[in-house]
C-alpha cells in the first residue's frame, strides 16, 4: 500500500531528477481482480500527416496527438550533472463522450549516443579521404517526460505529469519517478508490470502495462504498447478522461 504525505511528495518533486539507473520491474500492490472489465481499445491511425495522429478510444473518447520537430543537444539537469538530450514537443487534445476536453502539453527528453569520426592509419595511407564513424550508445539510457494537463475552460487547475524511465525498456525505477498530481491528489504511475494471459489459440501470452495508483488503489492500467486501457469500477468518469490524456503518450 502506498501512503505518501504531501511533504514527502514535495521533497520528491524537488529531487525528481536524481535516481540510480539500475533497471528492475516494479509490481502492483492491489489485486488484479480489483479491476473491472471496463476496457477500452485505443485505435491508432494507419496514416499520420505532419506528426498529427487522430486516435479513437472505443465509444468513450477521441483525441488528437501532435508531435513537433525534435531538437538535439539540449542541456537537461539530471541529479548533480547535465545531460545532453534530444527534445520532442507533443500535445494531446482529448474529448470524451460528455464533450469534456482535456489538453496535455509537454516535452519528451531522451539521451542519445554519439558518433565520432576519425581517420584510420590505413585510410591515411591510401589517401582516400574517407573517415570512419564509431557509434557509442549513451550509458544512462534515460527518458524524461514533463507535461501539464488541464480541462478546457479551467486553465488554472493544472495537473503536472512527470515520468522518468529507462528508455530501452520503459522501466520506471522508483516510486516517485512517475506521477500525476494537482498539488492535492497524487496518482503514481508504476510499471511496466508483466501480466500473463491466454491467447485466442490457447497459448500463454505476456503483456506489459503501466498502472495508475492512488492511495494504494489501482485506478487504471494501460497496455505499454498503448493499444488498450482498463479502468477500475470505482474510477469516476472525469478521472478516466484525465488518465487517458496522460496515458496516450506513454
Amino acid at each position: 500500500m502506498h501512503t505518501i504525505s504531501l511533504r514527502a511528495f514535495s521533497i520528491a518533486l524537488a529531487c525528481f531528477a536524481s535516481v540510480p539507473l539500475s533497471a528492475q520491474y516494479t509490481s502492483i500492490t492491489t489485486a488484479e481482480s480489483a479491476l473491472s472489465s471496463d476496457s477500452l481499445k485505443i485505435e491508432w491511425p494507419k496514416t499520420v500527416w505532419f506528426g498529427k495522429h487522430k486516435i479513437k478510444i472505443g465509444p468513450y473518447a477521441s483525441c488528437v496527438l501532435k508531435t513537433g520537430i525534435t531538437s538535439s543537444s539540449n542541456k537537461v539537469q539530471v541529479g548533480d550533472h547535465e545531460e545532453l538530450m534530444s527534445k520532442e514537443p507533443y500535445k494531446v487534445e482529448l474529448e470524451d463522450s460528455l464533450h469534456r476536453k482535456f489538453i496535455a502539453d509537454g516535452h519528451w527528453f531522451r539521451t542519445s549516443g554519439t558518433w565520432t569520426q576519425s581517420n584510420s592509419l590505413l585510410l591515411d595511407l591510401l589517401n582516400t579521404g574517407i573517415e570512419e564513424e564509431t557509434y557509442s550508445p549513451d550509458p544512462s539510457d534515460l527518458e524524461i517526460l514533463s507535461a501539464e494537463i488541464h480541462q478546457e475552460g479551467d486553465p488554472d487547475h493544472i495537473w503536472e505529469l512527470k515520468v522518468k524511465r529507462i528508455q530501452s525498456t520503459g522501466v520506471i525505477l522508483e516510486e516517485l519517478d512517475a506521477f500525476l498530481s494537482n498539488g492535492v491528489r497524487i496518482i503514481l504511475i508504476e510499471g511496466p508490470v508483466a501480466l500473463e494471459g491466454t491467447g485466442d489459440q490457447g497459448y500463454r501470452s505476456e503483456t506489459a502495462y503501466y498502472a495508475f495508483v492512488e492511495n494504494g488503489i489501482v485506478l487504471a492500467r494501460v497496455n505499454r504498447s498503448i493499444s488498450a486501457i482498463a479502468f477500475a469500477k470505482e474510477t469516476p468518469d472525469i478521472t478516466r478522461s484525465l488518465l487517458l490524456a496522460a496515458a496516450i503518450n506513454l
